[in-house]
């Protein structure tokens, strides 16, 4: 049987130069986007604090130095490798000032472009979705450029530069045969760690107990009671490991919980007070804040998938 898929799509690309970088976006349909960024001066092209991707993440790290935190671990990224990150890991990301930076960054929507596929994506791409938070989110530059990595990531810079009726359904496939290949990866080796836990045990643990207990009504000081320390010694400690204050931390946590709810048809103020949250309007400025848009848009943009 022959199947013939025909696509039509706004196309655009947005190219914003920066004081010491230039950052060239790529974004199309399915909420899918491409970004090149390079430059002498490529720190302010990140943010800083922990946040998680609604899509799948890819960053294919190419020159320069910089580390990325992802949930309770760290990594110092090295020229050739690639990140990968699901949805539900928080993460900051950063570059050093003053050398050369060079990345490509994907954002994946794979429900949206796989439901034009005969298959079931669950099952295709189970290894991927099934990972384990805080593992296997390093693939070596040896091993990209073993797999093609590298030139895939290149081959789809160029397809998305073109201005042809053929780029979109081409820069479609190519996306697809990345994720694709890095699924098979972490299907041949499921328990590879190839990560660095943070060094402090007290925000370790905490990170623990935080994961454990973020729906229920804790604040700071419980938690600082919890492990009998100083409430600013804790405040202090985590936000040097972390990059982010405990309490944001928690607010992260709980708004990604919210998404994973409403996804299975809870109700908005449910899922808002299943998490933790007591107060909606409250909940509603937070996740505003945090997300970009509101809860009732999210709820939408999941209807507009199906």
């Amino acid at each position: 049987m022959l199947f013939l898929c025909i696509i039509v799509l706004r196309k655009y690309n947005v190219e914003d130069e920066m004081e010491g970088y230039i950052t060239t976006g790529y974004s199309k349909g399915y909420n899918n986007t491409l970004r090149h960024v390079y430059g002498e001066n490529a720190a302010a092209s990140t943010r800083q604090d922990y946040h998680h991707s609604v899509n799948l993440f890819f960053i294919y790290f190419m020159k320069g130095r910089a580390r990325i935190g992802i949930e309770n671990v760290l990594h110092e990224l090295h020229e050739g490798e690639i990140v990968l990150l699901n949805p539900s890991e928080l993460f900051f990301f950063q570059v050093d000032d003053g050398i050369y930076h060079e990345r490509i960054t994907l954002s994946a929507n794979m429900i949206r472009m796989m439901k034009y596929f005969p298959c079931d994506i669950s099952s295709v791409f189970s290894p991927l979705y099934k990972r384990k938070a805080g593992e296997f989110n390093i693939i070596s530059a040896e091993r990209a450029k073993e797999a093609g990595l590298d030139k895939l990531f290149l081959e789809l810079l160029e397809i998305r530069r073109e201005d042809s009726e053929a780029a979109e359904p081409l820069a479609i496939c190519k996306t697809v045969e990345i994720v694709w290949r890095i699924n098979q990866m972490i299907a041949a080796t499921p328990s590879e760690k190839n990560n660095i836990t943070l060094k402090d045990s007290l925000v370790n643990r905490v990170l623990e107990y935080v994961n454990a207990h973020y729906t229920e009504q804790i604040s700071i000081q419980d938690i600082a009671d919890h492990f009998s320390v100083n409430r600013s010694y804790l405040l202090h400690k985590f936000k040097q490991q972390m990059n982010v204050s405990v309490w944001n931390y928690v607010i992260n946590r709980r708004i990604f919980k919210f998404n994973s709810l409403v996804k299975e048809n809870t109700a908005l103020e449910e899922a808002a007070f299943s998490v933790g949250f007591s107060n909606y309007s409250n909940f509603f400025r937070l996740y505003k804040k945090n997300m970009g848009i509101t809860p009732l848009e999210f709820k939408q943009q999941l209807k507009d998938v199906k």
